[in-house]
């Protein structure tokens, strides 16, 4: 998976250190961006025990992208944020799943897109692939 924030024409990947954070969430502030996510899924052909002998059987791409507007913050708010260790391992800086998501406003399109992986566009791709069985395999 590939995830990029983009943003008025900027193309926001994972911070490279807390100046660069704070300088993407003040332009971020008040605004909406897309996060799009790159998705490949392979399904190999392990028919044969040999694992060299495993092959690509079908495999499918696709890119989700879901409207994200974020909250006004201030400063501090900024600061603080950036002080954690949680946004430098995120696309755009901020995980939704955790304290950047006392900062999102709205979310139009995939929530799980947001995380990393939509789930939604997993299922669709599975179905295609003939194995929905596995969505539910117990």
């Amino acid at each position: 998976m590939i995830l990029c924030l983009n943003l008025r024409g900027g193309v926001f990947e994972k911070p490279i250190n807390k100046e660069q954070l704070i300088s993407r969430w003040q332009r971020m502030s008040g605004k909406s961006g897309f996060l799009h996510t790159g998705h490949y899924l392979i399904l190999l052909d392990n028919s044969k025990s040999d694992m060299e002998s495993i092959s690509i059987k079908k495999s499918c791409e696709g890119v989700v992208s879901t409207k994200i507007e974020f909250m006004c913050l201030s400063y501090s708010e900024i600061v603080n944020y950036a002080s954690t260790s949680e946004p430098y391992n995120c696309a755009g800086g901020f995980a939704i799943e955790g304290y950047g998501g006392l900062f999102i406003k709205k979310i139009d399109g995939c929530f799980s897109n947001v995380i990393g992986l939509s789930l939604p566009w997993l299922k669709a791709n599975l179905e295609k692939s003939g194995l929905s069985d596995l969505l539910l395999d117990r």
